[in-house]
């Protein structure tokens, strides 16, 4: 498949395994996928802080932000699930399946998940 762009996920930033409370972007700084997403199409981390999903954003962005995440919207839960599987190791291992199981919803739109560290 032929990508448009890559969406990058730093591991030692990704929260990721631990239930269905994770956020966007917590205190800590951690984030779910979705959270490395909205950050790299336009999001301040202030609009994205401790939310849970790209739906309960309200503001801000650019035109290309809203489509984007519009057309993340239908799939949203079943990301944020597979995001938050806590059978899932954070192990490098258990990121490679985690991101195995995402790269189909993000197929859809021309993106590339890619781990890779700062």
């Amino acid at each position: 498949m032929k990508y448009e762009k890559e969406l990058v996920i730093d591991p030692a930033f990704w929260g990721r395994g631990e239930g269905p409370s994770s956020r966007l972007l917590r205190g800590d700084g951690q984030m779910c996928c979705l959270g490395f997403a909205c950050i790299q199409e336009g999001f301040a981390a202030e609009q994205i802080l401790n939310k849970r999903l790209p739906s309960n954003l309200s503001s801000g962005g650019r035109l290309l932000l809203h489509t984007f995440l519009q057309s993340l919207r239908e799939n949203e839960e079943v990301i944020a699930e597979i995001n938050d599987d806590a059978l899932i190791p954070s192990t490098p291992e258990g990121d490679m399946y985690r991101i195995a199981r995402l790269q189909p919803y993000f197929d859809k739109l021309g993106i590339k998940l890619v781990l890779r560290g700062t």
